[in-house]
């Protein structure tokens, strides 16, 4: 596996029964093929190319021996691996009870010992190798069995097999004692704060317990034996010499874990005495811990019931027991199903604080005896003893930022916009909380106007440090290392040689200087301006602490989580009001209720009477008097005012929805999709861009399903003009245009630049401008708030959920496009080819004549009629179904832009309507309008027969391109009285000479039925 990535799949089971000899790792133990992979964390500053060893954890996870795999502590090991610089590998292990005992200890014997052995993986082989093993639950048993079996007899000349110490986290070590009495030995808490289900009287665990125990003991198994109840029955010298010993308090297993503890301290001749408790359980043993609660997200590290350790010549036992935390605390999985968000915060903070512990352990306690030999101290200098505990830190410097291009949905997000965001909110926590990895420095920073490199010069200007992401990365990180490393309570000391190479570069002198340099104070200043803009949402609260305080040792790493975490949780999406405002929305909402409802009217006009008439009157007059009758109603409703309204509006009504969405089309593509910043002028953040194109995505996909139902009517109806068409297809390609994948320019950034300037930045960009909450986990895996250069980790304000379907998917568009496109040029060719006397139209009738008359009569009048009409009710299904679903997004759009279920209030509310959304939901008026004048009045319709209807006296300016509109409905004509008499004047009557010119008569035009 390449060291690039940082979750990496090592190899299958099968793969690693017979490695390479040249690896020489002794014979292995027979597996089955059908197991899972081990997963290798490498931190994530470890360099790519460098032949360094790093320390080594692997991990076991729980399950009850039954269930899980190696993927469930993921975060635990992702987290636990970038925040120490460790290795980690997890392992993975044969379930029972297809796999009962000893199986899976055979299982991870063989994983072990084959990433051992192999040289591509970076662990740290030397002086006894700095390597550990820990478990979780089930794990915790199988960690310290693994132990015994690698420490017998056969291993002992291999120095590399040797784990230097075994971590059991809320083991499950002793299976010889009923689950019955493990649950007397149990600690409750009554305590409201608490919350349920930390206040429950149930443990989970008694109902599983005897079924994973059943499952995994084979008949007969002894229970006594070391390898199933290490707990109780395992030997000191049969364990690594460091053990950590970890439970949680309220948990059934907690007891049996600090029997072990206690245990193995007193076997190796501790005489301490370690208090039992407040409580005892009748008939059970004493239970761990305290009736009371604990503080909040703290450890009880001065309370031996709590924690301790033994140190010994040859190791060391340590105990720790987390307060008020249930058994899987610190599993993300296990985690979200605690309870409520004060439990959830209570175990992210007390699963950061042990991974911290158990960290410092590794290096202060294991390893550092793994790479003995011992310091030898001068007594008569005590400053030596002060210098050799500090961490030594130095500087690595990179020609650019180490990020790679990400994508999000259909956009791709140039490296240097993670470049601005890691500067802005995870520099700080990057460096405070790994001190073990060099500070890195990008070689493009600090750069002056005339090309000149100075960092001191650089950092002392506010509009020069905000004004590009290099200098500002390097500014943070030059004043982070001199604060942790400089003075004389400096918990850190300096690697002169690294400094040397950055002085030289970066002509920085002194990095003390960087101190009194105001850089954080800039830096806070800047945020709290950026974040209180109303554009951007609100600060996070601990941010404003800051706001007279100066920043130190003692706060610089609460300012570092603040940032990381908080800071971009609250960002508004910043929607534009001329984009996506609840005006446009509006808009087109009334676009789809005044569509379906002339769908529906137009439908009723036309066909629908006539055929609910038909199924009415069949049982009881015949088909011949029945359709008789249906035709007739029909013809009625489609000649009343109503009808020829309907026909009359619904040609304008697609018209101008076309013209609308065309206009709205043609602007989005001018302000997202080309290179100037046009229209921009609301958009001042990559989080606002990202929002505002992926919601317009949305509303103009969605817009289209009116347009193509409308459409999809008037085809079926007869009524095929080209110019409707053609409006209908410029909208869908103005659509693929908008909808392709798309790349962020570099004019964004510039044009954000000026935007979104600001005086406490330097005149530059703040924080705010570069949040990418977008696609990101609410919480960092583990559940840690610790991030460094290249794990990356953000609060979710889920844009993703804008326009979920519409903006994601085109493919309705594209199917009923293609349709019409066949239906209309299927109606030309016929029209050209086979109406007229052609050859092509002889040959095809006397092809059709020559058929069967059967099969004639099956092809033309069954199969292909229905065949057609199944086609075209499943176009206008889909078309309806389609345009319901954007009625849903755009409700859901709307109930997010005015502050409803989807998170806090947003800056965009329904009342602040402005002027260009009034007029957008006005554009619907005039087709109101011009539907309710028709039916005002009662038009003048001859029917076929010469029957007259009623005069409208305003007919002159309803009756123009009416023929165009209503297609074959009716014919028309003015009807001149004289004297009592009632004679009809022909259309032909009223026409002016050809040769005339144009009088408003001659826009009157008949349509035959």
């Amino acid at each position: 596996p390449t060291r690039q990535e940082n979750t990496c799949l090592y190899g299958k089971l099968s793969d690693v029964v017979a490695p390479p000899q040249a690896h020489g790792c002794p014979p292995l133990l027979e597996l089955r093929t059908d197991q899972t992979l081990e997963r290798i964390f490498i931190p994530s500053s470890f360099p790519n190319n460098s032949s360094d060893t790093l320390p080594t954890l692997f991990t076991i996870h729980g399950g009850g021996f039954c269930i899980g795999s190696a993927q469930d502590d993921d975060a635990w090991n992702r987290t636990f691996a970038d925040t120490h610089s460790i290795l980690v590998v997890a392992l993975n292990y044969s379930k029972a009870p297809a796999a009962p005992f000893p199986t899976g200890l055979e299982d991870l014997e063989v994983l072990y010992l084959a990433a051992l052995n192999d040289e591509s993986l970076p662990i740290d082989r030397e002086n006894g190798g700095r390597v550990a093993i820990c478990g979780f639950s089930a794990g915790g048993n199988l960690t310290l069995g693994l132990c015994q079996r690698l420490l017998r007899s056969e291993h002992q000349g291999l120095s590399l097999c040797r784990p230097g110490a075994a971590i059991s986290i809320y083991g499950a070590l002793d299976l010889s004692a009923s689950p019955e009495y493990k649950i007397t030995t149990r600690q409750y808490k009554e305590e409201a704060s608490l919350g349920s289900p930390r206040t429950s009287t149930h443990d989970t665990l008694l109902s599983v317990a005897p079924l994973f125990d059943w499952s995994y003991l084979p008949p007969g198994q002894d229970l006594r034996d070391p390898l199933v109840s290490p707990g109780p029955y395992a030997r000191p010298e049969g364990l690594p010499a460091h053990v950590f010993v970890i439970a949680s308090e309220l948990d059934m297993l907690a007891n049996e874990s600090r029997e072990l503890a206690n245990r193995l301290a007193h076997q190796r001749g501790s005489s301490r005495h370690v208090p039992d408790g407040d409580s005892k359980s009748g008939s059970g043993g004493p239970r761990c811990g305290r009736p009371e609660s604990g503080r909040p997200g703290e450890l009880e590290l001065d309370d031996e019931r709590f924690a301790w350790q033994e140190t010994f010549p040859d190791g060391s036992v340590r105990w720790l027991l987390v307060p008020d935390v249930l058994h899987g605390f610190d599993s993300l999985p296990m985690r979200n199903r605690l309870g409520g968000e004060e439990t959830l915060k209570d175990a992210e903070l007390k699963t950061e604080a042990y991974c911290k512990l158990l960290g410092e352990w590794l290096f202060d306690t294991v390893f550092s005896s793994a790479q003995a030999p011992v310091i030898q101290c001068d007594l008569q200098k005590e400053t030596n003893l002060f210098t050799m505990a500090k961490i030594e830190r130095g500087f690595e410097i990179l020609p650019e930022f180490p990020f790679e291009e990400e994508y999000f949905q259909h956009f791709r997000i140039p490296s240097h916009w993670q470049g601005w965001e890691t500067a802005w909110l995870f520099r700080l926590s990057a460096i405070v909380n790994n001190p073990r990895v060099p500070a890195r420095m990008i070689e493009s920073g600090c750069a002056l106007e005339h090309g000149d490199v100075n960092c001191t010069q650089a950092c002392g200007d506010a509009a020069i440090m905000f004004g590009n992401a290099e200098t500002l990365w390097n500014c943070l990180t030059l004043a982070t290392v001199a604060m942790m490393t400089t003075g004389t309570n400096a918990p850190h000391k300096l690697n002169q040689e690294s400094v040397k190479n950055v002085t030289a570069m970066f002509n920085i002198g002194p990095l003390s200087d960087f101190t009194r340099m105001f850089i954080f104070g800039k830096y806070v200043r800047c945020a709290l301006q950026s974040c209180s803009d109303s554009r951007f949402g609100a600060c996070p609260p601990e941010l404003w602490d800051f706001e007279y305080k100066l920043v130190n040792m003692d706060n610089i790493k609460s300012l570092g989580h603040t940032m990381a975490t908080n800071y971009c949780a609250v960002a508004d999406p910043g929607i534009d009001y001329d984009i996506a405002g609840p005006g446009i929305i509006v808009a087109y909402l009334i676009q789809f209720t005044i569509v379906f409802f002339f769908a529906l009217a137009f439908k009723i006009t036309k066909t629908w009477v006539r055929n609910f008439t038909l199924a009415s009157l069949l049982p009881f007059h015949g088909p011949v008097k029945s359709l008789e009758k249906a035709t007739l109603w029909q013809k009625r409703v489609s000649r009343s005012s109503f009808g020829v309204a309907v026909g009359s509006t619904i040609v304008d009504l697609q018209e101008g929805q076309a013209v609308f969405l065309t206009i709205f089309s043609a602007v989005a593509i001018v302000t997202f999709c080309g290179s100037n910043s046009t229209g921009l002028g609301n958009i001042s953040s990559l989080f606002s861009w990202l929002a505002n194109n992926l919601a317009l995505r949305g509303v103009v996909s969605a817009g289209m399903y009116p347009l193509l139902l409308l459409q999809l009517i008037l085809h079926k109806s007869k009524n095929r003009w080209w110019y409707t068409l053609f409006l209908v297809v410029g909208n869908w390609i103005l659509v693929l245009v908008i909808v392709q994948p798309q790349t962020i320019e570099d004019s964004l950034t510039e044009h954000i630049q000026e935007t979104a300037s600001l005086n406490g930045c330097g005149g530059r960009a703040g924080p705010r401008t570069y949040c990418q909450t977008f696609n990101k986990p609410i919480n960092p895996p583990g559940g840690s708030t610790i991030a460094n250069d290249a794990e990356l980790f953000h609060l979710t304000r889920d844009i993703g959920r804008f326009f979920k379907y519409h903006s994601k998917s085109q493919a309705p568009i594209h199917v009923i496009i293609a349709f019409l496109l066949l239906d209309w040029m299927s109606m030309v060719i016929k029209m050209w080819w086979f109406e007229t006397d052609t050859w092509l139209s002889r040959r095809g009738r006397a092809w059709v004549n020559q058929l069967p008359t059967t099969i004639r009569q099956f092809i033309i009048q069954k199969y292909f009629l229905l065949l057609l009409e199944a086609c075209w009710v499943s176009m206008e299904v889909l078309a309806i179904v389609m345009a319901i679903i954007g009625i849903h997004e755009f409700m859901t759009f709307i109930d997010i832009l005015t502050g409803g279920s989807y998170g806090e209030e947003s800056a965009v509310w329904i009342s602040k309507w402005g002027f260009g959304q009034l007029v957008a939901v006005c554009v619907w008026f005039p087709f109101i309008l011009k539907f309710i004048s028709l039916n005002i009045g009662k038009p003048e319709i001859f029917s076929s027969g010469g029957h007259i209807a009623n005069l409208v006296e305003f007919a002159d300016g309803a009756l123009p391109g009416l023929r165009r509109r209503l297609g074959d409905f009716v014919q028309i004509s003015y009807r001149k009285e004289e004297g009592g008499g009632s004679i009809d004047v022909s259309l032909e009557t009223l026409l002016p000479d050809t040769q005339a010119g144009r009088s408003q008569d001659s826009m009157i035009e008949e349509v035959s039925n």
